[in-house]
């Protein structure tokens, strides 16, 4: 065979290789892109689902006599970090005053946006030895101090309550919270036994376990202004006794009429302070659940 013939054998077979790796890459990308599609086909039906189901369910406004009554009543869920650290707790292996106080945080919480009150948040907030953060405090009098109306205020001597409520003012904020969807909210109550607190602050973490990059288009975490008094934090808590009681909420909440009365899952993550006897709130989430805007939150509120 002379080499002008092997010569050519060789290209034709480089390019049957090349062609055949063109193909199995076009293909691997149609499958990936078919796959995609039909995941996302999957999220918009679930959320649809899920949406449709919730207009059905009777709410429960937030300021209701019976809103303790109805948290008693959540359904457990069993969803908690998958970690050799964590264990799940059933609500009655709590004692009834942990139960009875883990309700009246959740209500509080709930009553304090629907009140749309900066004082309302602020009693909530040191009704469970929480204040103001002094690295939030900060940042909240730096943007008052930006604006015109606070620009020639003092802020070091305002209490707590004075600064929220000029701030409030300032931003022009509105709380929408109006209802709970009762029957279609659900709770997780759990232990972390590691003093590493990293996993519990994770706010990625938390929205996997929720389950919103799965359902929802995204979540929006609301800023944390207040801290528990030193000197009984969660850090001192875990290096003192690494463990610590977690309750997760997933909270369906309506609201009002100017919001078009939209249904939105809300994320609440609560402590158990040992040393006050009080769960704490942690972390609140809250899940897109459609392209427009926000109704509720800045990112001013928790």
């Amino acid at each position: 065979m002379s080499r002008r013939t092997l010569l050519a054998l060789l290209v034709l077979t480089l390019l049957s290789i090349a062609t055949g790796l063109l193909i199995s890459r076009r293909m691997a990308s149609q499958r990936a892109v078919s796959l995609e599609k039909t995941r996302l086909a999957k999220k918009s039906a679930e959320r649809a689902n899920r949406l449709r189901a919730w207009e059905k369910v009777k709410p429960v406004s937030l300021t209701s006599s019976s809103l303790v009554d109805q948290l008693a009543l959540l359904e457990e869920d069993g969803r908690i970090p998958q970690s050799e650290w964590a264990e799940r707790v059933p609500r009655g292996a709590l004692s009834n005053p942990q139960q009875e106080d883990l309700h009246q945080a959740i209500a509080g919480m709930l009553r304090a946006y629907a009140h749309n009150s900066p004082q309302a948040l602020v009693e909530y907030m040191r009704a469970r030895h929480m204040r103001l953060a002094p690295a939030r405090r900060r940042i909240l009098e730096a943007s008052l101090q930006g604006q015109k109306q606070g620009s020639s205020v003092p802020m070091e001597g305002l209490s707590d309550e004075d600064l929220y409520q000029r701030y409030w003012e300032a931003r022009g904020i509105r709380c929408r919270q109006a209802t709970l969807l009762p029957t279609a909210s659900q709770i997780a109550i759990w232990k972390w036994k590691h003093a590493d607190a990293a996993q519990i602050l994770d706010a990625t973490a938390f929205s996997r376990l929720r389950e919103i990059p799965e359902v929802w288009l995204g979540y929006m975490q609301v800023a944390s202004n207040f801290a528990p008094t030193e000197p009984h934090t969660l850090i001192a808590q875990l290096r003192a006794k690494p463990e610590v009681l977690i309750a997760d909420v997933e909270l369906v909440i309506g609201h009002d009429k100017e919001s078009l009365y939209q249904k939105v899952p809300y994320m609440a993550r609560f402590w158990f302070n040992e040393a006050h006897g009080q769960w704490q709130p942690l972390m609140l989430l809250a899940a897109h659940t459609s392209g427009g805007a926000f109704p509720s939150f800045a990112d001013i509120l928790f």
